[in-house]
């Protein structure tokens, strides 16, 4: 704020006509100021008589149309061929510069400051750049707050060299000094890197020790707040050295170790089934759960923890049908598997913390398939034709996502994902058995049970069932506007299923971003005209976890037999196998017989294990048919496009399309959109218009060119949401262009 005063003292005279100023500042303390002064001001220094009278030359040739401050360490009295200017345009001594900055801060807030000389003119420093709040805050708390620390110690810790280089030697060195004050240090002579460590390890052995200072504190927070400064935050506690830590369930519930927090797991593994341990410890988890900072620090597996150990198994008990086991699967056991899931993807590597948990689960899950396998007589696929019903029973567009691999908790975590943007309906139907991608794609697609293994032949027998309409299909992953058009887009996604057989569990790594993706395409499907959308899959899969031989069921069927690590397919009945595996008479391929462990144990075959289907558990059969739709929406400015017949057939290489908005609703959103033209060949875009503004009852055109191409899908979309607004097709007329000759 200095700065501003002594330019406004200077700006007066200007103001008055005058374009000579004489700045004394006897004892040079001033001068820093000089760089802070309007850059169309010139700056001339005089501290001697010759460099007067060169000084003179300078403002009456090179300078004489505009505004010079000459500054000099001479008293005003004691000028010689500056005088003239010092009396006629203006001067101002500065004998004492701390009385000036005295004088500055009553005048403009009233206040009085008690400050010793040091301080203040570090203060004065400090003050560039600020307003005067600065000073106000300064005259109540003291030469303890020159310096902000709340705001100057985040970009100070991010790049010490750099932050402390910028400042004037003196306020670097008590800017130093009194952040070396704040952590209990005598203030000594320190590089600026080697301050920010000892502040830094301050600040983490106060998270360790569940001690920290309040300040730090607050600095740490916006730390990991901080997208741009974080990164300096993880180099200095990679390079921390932690204290001993008697209690880890002791520090404090914001910090940063990883370690710890593997520290605290393992004393849950260690007590799985102690209550009472448990109990103890469930808050300080579901704080850490919900916590802001381990989550900025990817520590956000302890909500899975928390969703494991909280399970009431005594729920199972209450299921006394089919149907019950189904409902308790979906409403209670959900919120396991996805637990589970979460914490096979973070541990797979680390065993000793991986198998409990694992075992935990498995007897969880056990207790459920026992109920399920008890009342399975009442178990029947509603997979076949579930394509044709949906299509069948369709109201407008729709488009359909065929997913491989997608459990009924994943289905649920992408809806989850989706938000409010849709309306959802979350249904389920029951899988074929073997649940194998080949046999489940074959009931979807096919209403009349037949099994096809590939995909085209199936497609076409769709498109067969329903020839008037226009059905496309395509991979999720390509879908885009030029789509729109068509009753019915199938969207083919393999990635789950692709990505759990090439990695086994370690694809669980990566199913998060497969559910970012399969969101937002479903949210793209809405925006380029489809309002309703169907998510279905051909399967599920079951989390085997790590497994040993031990684990693994070892059969020898007799006779001709298919062994997988979820199913065995037998041409015969067999009598010797476990009375304990469940058996179903049912054709696939050339098999009648199929055999099932009634729990999550893989049989013994070649490969890998880890990541199964084709077996018979809920997770593999109850499988997801969620359906979003387009909520109401704000009305908003129509924009259509015009000249649609004269589209079709049109003569020459170059077109125009044409566009009108309508007169709106009155309404705020309606007044005025922004929208864009897409042009698409063959479904690749090919070019885009500029940013089209249109408001009520505007119009507007853009000309285009064929670029030697028959055919050019126009597709106006919303320039903001990218929603599509309207489409026609421009077809090249087979007419030559005669050029006006007729």
């Amino acid at each position: 704020m200095i700065e501003t005063w002594l330019y406004q003292d200077i700006k007066k005279t200007f103001d008055r006509g005058y374009t000579r100023f004489v700045l004394s500042d006897l004892h040079g303390e001033a001068s820093y100021l000089l760089s802070q002064l309007p850059k169309n001001w010139t700056v001339l220094e005089a501290h001697s008589e010759l460099d007067e009278l060169h000084a003179k030359y300078l403002a009456e040739t090179e300078h004489a149309d505009t505004p010079v401050v000459f500054y000099t360490r001479i008293p005003v009295e004691k000028l010689t061929f500056l005088m003239e200017y010092a009396m006629i345009g203006g001067n101002l001594p500065i004998t004492q510069f701390q009385q000036y900055i005295k004088k500055q801060v009553h005048k403009h807030t009233g206040f009085n400051l008690n400050l010793v000389k040091e301080d203040l003119l570090t203060a004065a420093k400090v003050s560039v750049g600020k307003d005067k709040t600065y000073w106000m805050d300064l005259s109540h708390k003291g030469s303890g707050e020159i310096f902000d620390l709340r705001e100057m110690l985040l970009p100070f810790l991010h790049e010490p060299e750099s932050f402390a280089s910028s400042m004037h030697a003196t306020v670097k060195k008590a800017f130093l000094s009194r952040v070396q004050q704040h952590i209990g240090q005598t203030p000594m002579d320190k590089p600026a890197q080697t301050v920010a460590q000892e502040v830094t390890q301050n600040l983490l052995e106060g998270l360790l020790l569940n001690k920290p200072d309040a300040l730090l504190l607050s600095v740490y927070h916006r730390w990991l707040d901080s997208n741009s400064a974080k990164s300096s935050f993880l180099t200095y506690l990679k390079a921390y050295t932690p204290s001993t830590l008697a209690n880890p369930w002791n520090v404090h519930p914001d910090h940063p170790f990883g370690q710890v927090d593997l520290l605290q797991l393992q004393d849950v593994v260690a007590h799985l089934h102690d209550r009472s341990k448990l109990t103890k410890w469930l808050p300080a988890m579901q704080a850490r759960a919900k916590n802001r900072y381990a989550r900025l620090m990817q520590l956000d597996w302890w909500e899975a923890v928390v969703a494991l150990i909280q399970f009431d198994a005594k729920g199972i008990q209450s299921i006394s049908s089919f149907a019950d086991a189904i409902k308790f699967y979906k409403e209670s056991f959900v919120p396991v598997d996805r637990a589970m899931r979460q914490l096979l993807a973070e541990f797979l590597s680390n065993a000793p913390l991986i198998k409990p948990l694992q075992e935990y689960y498995h007897t969880l899950v056990g207790e459920l398939l026992e109920k399920w396998f008890y009342y399975f007589e009442d178990y029947g696929q509603t997979q076949q034709g579930l394509l044709n019903r949906i299509i069948d029973n369709r109201q407008g567009p729709i488009a359909i996502i065929v997913g491989d691999g997608v459990t009924y908790e994943i289905a649920d975590k992408i809806n989850r994902r989706v938000g409010k943007d849709l309306k959802t309906t979350a249904d389920h139907f029951l899988a074929d058995l073997p649940s194998v991608t080949d046999n489940n794609m074959s009931r979807l697609y096919r209403s009349d049970g037949s099994w096809v293994a590939e995909k085209a032949e199936r497609e076409r027998y769709l498109k067969a069932e329903f020839p008037k309409l226009s059905i496309a299909f395509v991979d999720l992953e390509d879908i885009n506007h030029s789509l729109s058009g068509h009753d019915v887009v199938i969207c083919s996604y393999k990635d789950i299923d692709d990505m759990g057989e090439k990695l086994q569990q370690k694809a669980l790594k990566f199913l998060d971003t497969v559910i970012d993706t399969v969101s937002s395409k479903i949210k793209e499907l809405e925006k380029i005209g489809f309002p309703t959308i169907h998510l279905v899959t051909d399967h599920g899969f079951v989390l085997t976890g790590l497994i040993s031989d031990s684990d693994k069921i070892e059969v020898k069927p007799t006779g001709a037999s298919l062994k997988t690590e979820r199913f065995i397919a037998c041409a015969e009945r067999q009598t010797t196998l476990p009375a304990q595996l469940l058996e179903v008479k049912s054709s696939y391929k050339e098999f009648s017989y199929l055999y099932f462990a009634k729990n999550l144990r893989s049989f013994k075959t070649p490969g890998k294990y880890g990541y199964a289907h084709g077996g018979a558990s809920l997770q593999e059969l109850v499988v997801p048919h969620f359906t979003f739709t387009s909520p109401h929406v704000v009305k908003t400015l129509e924009v259509v496009i015009t000249d649609k017949a004269a589209l079709k057939d049109v003569v020459g290489e170059n077109f125009v399309i044409r566009l009108q908005a309508g007169t709106g609703d009155g309404g705020v959103f309606s007044a005025q959109r922004k929208c864009k033209l897409l042009i698409y060949n063959n479904g690749k875009e090919i070019g885009a218009s500029d940013v089209i503004s249109l408001s009520v009852n505007e119009s507007a055109s853009r000309e285009y060119s064929f670029e030697k191409k028959p055919e050019l899908d126009i597709i106006l979309v919303d320039a903001t949401t990218r929603a599509q607004l309207d489409k026609v097709v421009v077809k090249k007329s087979s007419i030559r262009d005669l050029g006006g000759l007729l």
